[in-house]
C-alpha cells in the first residue's frame, strides 16, 4: 500500500514537472535583452529535468519500475539517442574551443551540458508509462500556446506595459521576446491542435453519430471579427493594465462558456471541438501577426503533408507502397516549394532540368503504387494543376484549373484510384493559400483547387454535397479558417482611405514578406552568404566539425567579403548560420549530422509513420499532429535555428509521439 502511494505521488510529480516545462518554456520571460532571455527558460528546464531525473532513478533503483518502461522496450530509439549523445561528446572533446563546447556560447548556451539535458528529456518522455500523462501534456501544450497567442494579439493593438527591447506593435512576439521564434512556436502548435481535433472526431465517431452543427463555429469567427472591428472604433486611451485586461477578457470570454459547458457535461465532445477550434483560430492569427517566412513555409507545407498522410494510412497498401507514397509526398512538397515559391528553376537550365526530373519522379512515386490505371487516371489532372502554377497569376492558370475540375466532375464516382490527384491538390492548396489576398486570380485559383478536392471526395453525393466524412469536413474548416485570417485584413483595408493601423499594419508587413520569397532565394542576402561560408567550413572539418556551439567563435575564419555589406550587425559575426542543418555540419560534422538527423530524427519519424499505417486507433491522429509540429520545426530551421522554446517543443513532440506508440504496443 505504501509503495502504491509513493508510485502515485511520483507520477503526479512527474506530470507537475512536465507542466512546469511546458508553461515555463512558453510563458516565462525576461525583458533584459533579445539574446539572453533564454537563460531564464533554461533555468526552468534544467531544474525541472533534474527533479525528473531523480524520479527516474528512484523508480529504477528503489521503486517497482512502473513509472518508466525498461530500456529494452524502446531499444532502437534509446540506442539512437545514445549515439547522438556520444557524437556530441566526441565533437566536444575535439572542439576548437572545448570550454565553449562544454558550456555553450554566451548567446545560446548550447554546449554539451544543455544538449545532454535535451536528450535526457526526450528519453524520459518517450519512456514514460501510461497514456494519461501523455494526453495531459498535449493539452498543456495547446493551453500554453493559446495563452501566449492572447498576449501576442493584445500586443497587436499597441498594448503592452512591459518595456521590451523591441517594439511589439511593429511585429508581435508574445512572451518569447523575438517575433521569429514566437512565430515558430505558435506555428508548431497548430498541427498539434489539428491532430487533437481529428482524434476527438474519431473518438466521437466510434461512440455516437457525429452531428456537429456549424453555427457555434461561425459564431466564434463572428465574435472575434466583432472584437477586431471594435478595436478600430474604440481605441485604447492609454497603454495601461486596465486596457490590457479588457482585451484579454474579451478575447478569452468564450472559454468561460466552454468551462461552464464542460462542468455541466453538456456534450463534452462538442465542447472540446469548440475549445480546439477557438484555440486554433487564435494561435493561427498570432502566427500570422508575427509573420516569419520560414515558419509559414514550414507550417503550410506541414499541414498539406499531414492532410495527405491521413488519406493514405488506411489504404490497403503494402509497407513498400506506403513508404513510396510518403517519400513521394515529402519530395513533391519540397520540389513544389523550390519551383513555385522560390522560382529556383529560373536561375539556370541545369537546375530547371534537375527540379523537373525530381518533380516527375516524386509524383510517380505517389502514383505508381496505384498501378497502371492510377498513373493514367491522374496524369491529366496533375498536369493541368502543375501547368496552372506556371501561368499564375493569369486567366490561363484559372482555365487550367477549371478544366481540371470539369474533368473530375464528369468522371464517375471518385475512388481511391484518384488519390494521387487529391494529394497534389492538397499540397498546392497550402502552397498557394498565403497568396490568396494578392490578386483576384490567386483567390479564384484557390477556390477552384478546393472545388477539385470536394469533387474528388469519395463520400460526396447529391444528398451530401460536401460528403459525410467528418475528417474531410475539418480539413475544409481548417483551410477556410487560415484563408479567412489571411484575406480578411485585405478586405478591410480596401474600404479604408487612410493607411491601415494597428494589427492591420502588421498584416501589411506580412503581405510584403509573402512576396519576397523569390528575392530571398535568388538575390544575394546575409543568410545566403552565411550558407556559402558553411561549405569550406564543413570541408575543412568534415568528421566532427569544430565543436558544439562554435559558430560565433569560428565564423571569422570563413566570413565572406560581402557579408559585412549584406548584414552589418552582430559585429559582422553571427552566432548561427541561420540554417540548422548547416550549423550541425559545421559544428558537429558528418558524424553528428548522420546520428542526429538520419539515425535519430529520421528513423523516429519513419517508425511513427509505419506505426500509424498498421494501427487503426484514435491515437494515430495525436501522433500525426505531434509529428506535424516537429515537421514545422524541421522546415523553419532551413532558414532559422532552434532556440530553447522551439527546441523544447520539438523534443517534446518526438518524445510524446514515441510514448503514445510504446504505450499502445505494450497495453
Amino acid at each position: 500500500m505504501v509503495m502504491q502511494t509513493s508510485t502515485s505521488w511520483a507520477n503526479k510529480m512527474y506530470l507537475f514537472l512536465g507542466y512546469i516545462i511546458v508553461f515555463g518554456t512558453t510563458l516565462f520571460f525576461s525583458t533584459a535583452t533579445r539574446s539572453v532571455f533564454e537563460v531564464n527558460k533554461l533555468g526552468i528546464i534544467k531544474i525541472s529535468l533534474s527533479l525528473m531525473g531523480m524520479l527516474y532513478f528512484y523508480d529504477r533503483l528503489i521503486g517497482k519500475s512502473t513509472l518508466f518502461h525498461p530500456i529494452k522496450t524502446n531499444k532502437w530509439f534509446n540506442i539512437t539517442l545514445l549515439l547522438v549523445w556520444i557524437s556530441h561528446w566526441l565533437s566536444t572533446i575535439f572542439s576548437k574551443n572545448i570550454v565553449i563546447s562544454i558550456f555553450g556560447s554566451y548567446d545560446r548556451w548550447e554546449g554539451i551540458i544543455t544538449m545532454s539535458f535535451y536528450l535526457f528529456m526526450v528519453f524520459l518522455v518517450a519512456n514514460k508509462t501510461g497514456l494519461s500523462n501523455t494526453k495531459k501534456m498535449i493539452w498543456a501544450i495547446i493551453i500554453a500556446s493559446g495563452l501566449s497567442s492572447l498576449y501576442g494579439i493584445v500586443q497587436s493593438y499597441g498594448l503592452d506595459i512591459i518595456s521590451w527591447s523591441l517594439d511589439p506593435s511593429k511585429r508581435v512576439f508574445g512572451s518569447i521576446n523575438n517575433p521569429v521564434h514566437y512565430c515558430a512556436i505558435m506555428g508548431m502548435s497548430v498541427p498539434v491542435i489539428i491532430g487533437q481535433i481529428f482524434s476527438t472526431i474519431e473518438q466521437k465517431k466510434s461512440t455516437t453519430p457525429i452531428t456537429v452543427k456549424p453555427w457555434p463555429f461561425i459564431g466564434i469567427i463572428a465574435y472575434y471579427a466583432a472584437i477586431g472591428l471594435l478595436s478600430k472604433f474604440i481605441a485604447p486611451s492609454s497603454n495601461s493594465i486596465g486596457w490590457i485586461l479588457w482585451y484579454v477578457t474579451l478575447l478569452g470570454a468564450p472559454y468561460l462558456l466552454y468551462t461552464y459547458q464542460y462542468l455541466k457535461q453538456l456534450s463534452s465532445s462538442t465542447t472540446t471541438l469548440h475549445i480546439l477550434f477557438n484555440s486554433m483560430a487564435l494561435v493561427i492569427y498570432a502566427t500570422y501577426l508575427s509573420y516569419s517566412r520560414a515558419t509559414w513555409l514550414g507550417l503550410t507545407a506541414t499541414i498539406g503533408l499531414i492532410f495527405t498522410i491521413t488519406l493514405i494510412t488506411k489504404l490497403n497498401q503494402s509497407k513498400l507502397a506506403y513508404s513510396s507514397i510518403v517519400i513521394g509526398c515529402l519530395t513533391t512538397t519540397m520540389t513544389l516549394y523550390l519551383i513555385f515559391l522560390f522560382n529556383l528553376h529560373t536561375t539556370s537550365h541545369q537546375l530547371f532540368t534537375i527540379l523537373a526530373m525530381l518533380l516527375l519522379g516524386s509524383i510517380l512515386m505517389i502514383a505508381l503504387p496505384f498501378g497502371r490505371s492510377g498513373v493514367i487516371s491522374n496524369s491529366l489532372p496533375v498536369a493541368l494543376m502543375l501547368t496552372s502554377q506556371f501561368f499564375q497569376p493569369s486567366i490561363a492558370s484559372s482555365a487550367c484549373l477549371f478544366a481540371c475540375v470539369s474533368i473530375s466532375f464528369l468522371r464517375k464516382r471518385p475512388s481511391n484510384i484518384t488519390l494521387p490527384s487529391t494529394i497534389i491538390a492538397f499540397l498546392l492548396v497550402f502552397l498557394n493559400i498565403q497568396f490568396i489576398g494578392m490578386s483576384p486570380i490567386h483567390f479564384i485559383n484557390f477556390v477552384l483547387l478546393l472545388l477539385f478536392l470536394i469533387v474528388n471526395e469519395h463520400t460526396v453525393s447529391r444528398e451530401a454535397p460536401l460528403g459525410n466524412n467528418p475528417i474531410f469536413h475539418w480539413k475544409l474548416i481548417t483551410i477556410g479558417l487560415i484563408a479567412l485570417i489571411i484575406i480578411s485584413p485585405t478586405i478591410y483595408s480596401s474600404f479604408q482611405s487612410n493607411e491601415p493601423t494597428g494589427e492591420f499594419t502588421l498584416i501589411s508587413q506580412a503581405n510584403h514578406k509573402i512576396n519576397s520569397y523569390q528575392n530571398i532565394a535568388i538575390e544575394g542576402s546575409a543568410r545566403s552568404s552565411m550558407w556559402k561560408s558553411a561549405i569550406p567550413w564543413t570541408l575543412d572539418h568534415p568528421i566532427l566539425g569544430t565543436g558544439l556551439d562554435t559558430i560565433k567563435y569560428y565564423f571569422p575564419n570563413y566570413r565572406r567579403s560581402e557579408y559585412g555589406k549584406l548584414e552589418g550587425g552582430h559585429n559582422f559575426t553571427p552566432d548561427r548560420l541561420h540554417n540548422e542543418y548547416l550549423n550541425t555540419l559545421a559544428t558537429k560534422g558528418i558524424v553528428g549530422f548522420i546520428t542526429y538527423y538520419i539515425l535519430f530524427v529520421g528513423t523516429t519519424i519513419f517508425s511513427l509513420l509505419l506505426f500509424i499505417k498498421k494501427t487503426s486507433s484514435i491515437h494515430q491522429f495525436m501522433i500525426i499532429g505531434l509529428m506535424g509540429g516537429a515537421l514545422v520545426y524541421l522546415g523553419q530551421v532551413l532558414f532559422n535555428f532552434g532556440v530553447v522554446a522551439t527546441l523544447i517543443y520539438f523534443f517534446l513532440f518526438l518524445g510524446l509521439s514515441i510514448s503514445i506508440k510504446t504505450n499502445h504496443e505494450t497495453h
